[in-house]
C-alpha cells in the first residue's frame, strides 16, 4: 500500500502558477458513498475525498482558501491510485459550511475504556419560548491517539446535518465509527477501515484548470 500511495502523479508543473496540494494522512472507510479521504494535518484549508457511484469512483479536492473544488476521475482504485483531472467549480461559503437557525447542539462524552471515547451530539430545534424539539443525533467513537481528522469533514459525511462550529470539541480526533440518525427513519453508519501515513502531492497547472458551472 505504501508503494501505491507514493506513485500518485497528476500533472507536471510548467510555471509558477501551479496549485500544489500535499497530503500526509490517508483514511479508508466502509460506507456506501465516501470510500477514502486524504488530508494535510498541517493545513485544513483543503482535503481530498473519493466517492463511489456504482462502479465508478470520483475524486473531489476541496480548496476552502481558493473557494474551488477540483473534480477527478479515479482509476484502478483497488491496485493503484491514478487521478485524471476533469474540471473545477467555483463554490460559495454556503457550499462548504452549513449554518441552520434556531438549532442547538448538546454534546456529551464518555470513556469506553482507557483508549476509546464515545461522543453523542443531539440536534434540537429551539422555538421562541426555548422549548426543544429533537431533530436527530450523531454518535462518534474515536481513539484518543488514533490520528488527525478535521471536524468539518464530519459535516461533509453527514450531508450538512450538523454545523461544524459545534464540533470543536472533537477537532482533529479521528473517528473509528460514526452513526448519523437523521430522525426520519434513515440511519447512516460509517466505519474506519484503514489509516495510513503518506507523503503525496497533487499538482495542477493554471493552463489545465477548466471551470464549469
Amino acid at each position: 500500500m505504501k508503494k501505491i500511495l507514493s506513485i500518485v502523479v497528476l500533472f507536471i508543473c510548467q510555471n509558477l502558477f501551479c496549485q500544489e496540494y500535499t497530503f500526509d494522512y490517508y483514511y479508508e472507510f466502509d460506507n456506501n458513498n465516501t470510500v477514502a479521504v486524504m488530508i494535510n494535518s498541517n493545513d485544513d484549508n483543503y482535503y481530498f475525498t473519493c466517492r463511489r457511484d456504482n462502479e465508478a469512483i470520483w475524486g473531489y479536492l476541496y480548496d476552502n482558501k481558493r473557494m474551488v473544488r477540483h473534480n477527478f476521475e479515479v482509476l484502478n482504485f483497488e491496485n493503484s491510485l491514478q487521478f485524471n483531472y476533469l474540471s473545477s467549480n467555483k463554490i460559495k461559503l454556503s457550499d462548504y459550511s452549513y449554518f441552520e437557525k434556531n438549532m442547538q447542539y448538546d454534546a456529551i462524552t464518555e470513556d469506553i475504556d482507557s483508549i476509546k471515547t464515545k461522543a453523542i451530539v443531539t440536534k434540537n430545534q429551539v422555538n421562541k419560548k426555548g422549548k426543544k424539539k429533537f431533530r436527530g443525533k450523531i454518535e462518534l467513537e474515536y481513539d484518543n491517539d488514533g490520528g488527525l481528522f478535521p471536524a468539518k469533514l464530519l459535516v461533509y459525511f453527514g450531508h450538512h446535518f450538523l454545523d461544524h462550529r459545534e464540533l470543536s470539541f472533537i477537532e482533529n480526533k479521528l473517528p473509528t465509527k460514526v452513526t448519523f440518525d437523521y430522525n426520519n427513519g434513515i440511519i447512516d453508519i460509517i466505519k474506519l477501515k484503514k489509516k495510513l501515513k503518506i507523503n503525496t502531492s497533487l499538482i495542477i497547472s493554471a493552463e489545465q484548470i477548466v471551470y464549469k458551472i
